[in-house]
């Protein structure tokens, strides 16, 4: 997208997906990272960006507070956005209000599949997955990085339970696992997400996905995904280096 773009088809607003300024931000990350808007360039103004995607003001503006939180753009008061950096830190924040949020997690980053595997059940993810230890499972374990960047900011194991024969082909195929994670985790799917945070030491095998030292301190994250029926889809471990990754939500009242 170029300064002079046109507006786009005005009818297309009408179907805009709640959390439209994240799309927006992501084009222009993406737009950023790939040259169309080299550093010390500005990038359009809010009135065009609104003409350009048929959005207001006001998610113009959260859109470029989200490019803005992945340093590659400086707001001067008066000129506009200037491009900064086109490679995105590391560090990585993660807002969380709601499920549609969270799961929009996997558009915001890329998940890369390391393994896939049987496994029998340990006590803890068995917990997690209301089974019985030494049941058998499905086990992903992969990295997480920002699109256009491979520096590893997550490792994540991933439990899957499930009877299907096809599903469980497809989850033990490298090539399909992620893909059919994602299809599992449509937001039709998922009634809610039960959460748990805590700090830790990284063991052998999360420090080396990493590259961190065994036993460095790592934020971890739990999360259970539950469908309409009340049953566990999968229930996922991830660590992340406690500089590289924040989390940040907001509690209202009911």
């Amino acid at each position: 997208m170029k300064a002079t773009a046109s507006k786009k088809n005005a009818g297309a607003t009408t179907a805009q997906p709640r959390h439209r300024y994240r799309q927006v931000a992501q084009e222009l990350i993406d737009a950023i990272t790939a040259g169309t808007y080299p550093v010390d360039s500005f990038l359009p103004t809010e009135k065009i960006l609104c003409e350009h995607y048929g959005i207001s003001r006001y998610t113009a503006r959260e859109a470029l507070d989200v490019v803005e939180a992945a340093g590659l753009i400086e707001r001067r008061q008066g000129s506009g956005s200037v491009v900064v950096s086109n490679t995105p830190p590391v560090h990585y924040n993660h807002n969380v209000q709601n499920i549609d949020d969270l799961l929009q997690y996997g558009n915001a980053s890329r998940l890369r599949a390391l393994e896939s595997k049987e496994v029998l059940l340990d006590e803890e993810p068995a917990r997690f997955l209301k089974s019985n230890p030494g049941a058998k499972a499905i086990l992903l374990s992969g990295v997480r990085h920002q699109r256009n960047d491979e520096r590893v900011f997550s490792f994540t194991r991933i439990y899957f339970v499930t009877g299907s024969a096809a599903v469980r082909k497809a989850l033990l195929d490298p090539e399909r696992s992620v893909l059919t994670m994602l299809k599992m985790l449509d937001l039709k799917n998922v009634d809610h997400i039960e959460q748990a945070f805590s700090a830790t030491g990284a063991d052998r095998e999360t420090a080396q996905a990493l590259g961190c030292a065994e036993g460095a301190p790592v934020f971890r994250t739990d999360r259970v995904y539950v469908d309409r029926r009340g049953k566990v889809v999968l229930y996922a471990a991830s660590w992340h280096p406690g500089h590289l990754f924040s989390y940040s939500t907001v509690l209202q009242r009911a």
